[in-house]
């Protein structure tokens, strides 16, 4: 064997080797050269150290008649393979010496059989303490890993006992009603001229309720319109200005239909709410956080016994036969009239 066999896979054959603890300090023999003998088979040393790819430290003596294996100073044994009695099978040990530490091999034998030891360039205490510091890396990322696992069952487990202790929420429709004819906003096509302040909008036929107030430019032009009653109707009806003055030129107004829904809900439970936990559907579908249709007077939370009203103008959903109201796993629901 070439002592420079860098990088490449050494094969030693006849042989058998025994595991041993890799980071064991190697011993040191006093005894002088190879010793041959026919007594009682050896006990092998093992490999590499494959956390630091460093060869392994470990070293064990092979007991014989007349003396025992010696090893050089310095050098840490990277394996040490022989056939325990002549004739028996053969087994192939497979290892690969890192580069450029592959150096030497020494040879002794004894009548009828041989065995080679194998060893390699390095530095007994810089191996074991970069050894030592990669496994003390490895305990601390897997100590960290167990905390983080633990800490994480704890709080779940801290959220299951606090969700067991809180009551379930729950909540009543008192009424419900749905205006699908709601005249929700007016279109200003054009604002005319001449009119006065203080006067309203109300449609000029049929009996569906609603009125509007105006407000007007220098020129007696109506530039917006607020609806202070939306009625409601089955065709959308003629605007027409009542109180404003006797306009030189008429305003031209168009109604915007939609859906107006109008709701009591009360807190029967003994939970306080808050509002952004509160969802809506109309006929099951289009789910709507409730904090987005509700403005509150005071606050964000459903107290315990308290009845909200609510009034969504312009939903701008199609359902209009049934409202549900959900909180976490409890959901109610109620007819729309």
């Amino acid at each position: 064997m070439m002592e420079d066999d860098q990088g490449q896979l050494v094969e030693l054959y006849e042989a058998q080797a025994l595991a041993a603890n890799p980071f064991l300090v190697a011993p040191r023999s006093s005894g002088s050269g190879n010793q041959t003998s026919t007594g009682a088979p050896t006990v092998a040393a093992l490999l590499l150290d494959h956390m630091s790819g460093m060869a392994a430290v470990s070293f064990t003596q092979k007991a014989m008649e007349s003396g025992m294996l010696t090893q050089e100073e310095g050098d840490a044994v990277l394996a040490i393979v022989q056939l325990a009695e002549p004739g028996d099978p053969k087994r192939r040990l497979r290892t690969t010496c890192r580069i450029g530490n592959c150096w030497c091999s020494r040879r002794w034998s004894r009548p009828g059989d041989s065995s080679t030891c194998f060893g390699v360039k390095s530095d007994m205490g810089a191996s074991v303490g970069v050894g030592g510091l990669i496994i003390g890396i490895s305990m601390l990322m897997v100590f960290s890993m167990a905390h983080q696992a633990i800490s994480l069952q704890i709080e779940s487990g801290v959220d299951r006992i606090e969700d067991a202790d809180e009551p379930t929420p729950t909540f009543t429709i008192d009424d419900a009603v749905m205006f699908t004819g709601a005249i929700v906003d007016v279109t200003v096509a054009s604002g005319g001229a001449g009119y006065s302040s203080g006067g309203t909008i109300e449609a000029s036929s049929g009996t569906g309720g609603f009125s509007a107030t105006y407000t007007i430019d220098g020129s007696g032009a109506i530039v917006s319109v607020v609806v202070t009653s939306h009625g409601n109707y089955s065709s959308l009806p003629t605007l027409v200005v009542n109180g404003g003055g006797t306009p030189t030129s008429a305003a031209s107004l168009t109604p915007v239909r939609g859906n107006v829904l109008y709701a009591n809900l009360t807190n029967t439970g003994a939970t306080t709410i808050p509002h952004e936990d509160v969802w809506m559907f109309l006929d099951g579908q289009n789910a709507t956080p409730f904090s987005s249709v509700y403005n509150p007077p005071l606050t964000n939370l459903w107290f315990s016994g308290e009845t909200l009203f609510l009034n969504w103008y312009d939903t701008g959903h199609p359902g209009d036969e049934r409202m549900t109201l959900t909180v976490g796993t409890t959901t109610v629901g109620h007819r729309l009239w």
